[in-house]
């Protein structure tokens, strides 16, 4: 079976987490593609963001107000 992951599907589930990637983040989706070709499921990117970010901040530049960025 071929890997399906799409790198924006993890970047929407670090940010869900994490908040906004913005400018400076969005430098890093090499990294990202990465990660999906490593076959890591967006699930497992949720659990393990869960675990590196604590809390989901609320402030103007997080995804939850701005929406995601990929």
């Amino acid at each position: 079976m071929t890997n399906m992951c799409l790198p924006f599907l993890q970047v929407r589930t670090f940010e869900s987490q994490c908040g906004s990637l913005a400018q400076y983040g969005m430098k890093h989706m090499r990294s990202f593609a990465n990660i999906c070709n490593a076959g890591i499921v967006p699930e497992a990117m949720a659990k393990v963001a869960a675990q590196a970010c604590t809390s989901i901040p609320t402030n103007p530049w997080s995804a939850t107000h701005k929406g995601f960025s990929a």
